[in-house]
């Protein structure tokens, strides 16, 4: 499960570490094909995959992970 919460102006974006082979993707467009790899790269928190995005650039982002 790919759980998204706001913190001031980021979203923290984690998955539990004990689930491998996955990569954070992040697309503006959900009809598109064209998935981004989200950086940073994922670091461990608490037993979390953790990835922190800035949400003021002002555009939408959907993300999922893939295997």
């Amino acid at each position: 499960i790919l759980n998204a919460t706001l913190s001031r102006t980021n979203i923290v974006l984690t998955w539990p570490t004990n689930v491998s082979g996955f990569t954070l993707q992040w697309t503006t467009n959900l009809f598109s094909t064209n998935w981004t790899t989200a950086t940073p790269s994922p670091v461990t928190v608490n037993g979390q995959s953790t990835v922190t995005n800035s949400t003021t650039t002002n555009k939408f982002r959907f993300y999922r992970l893939k295997k």
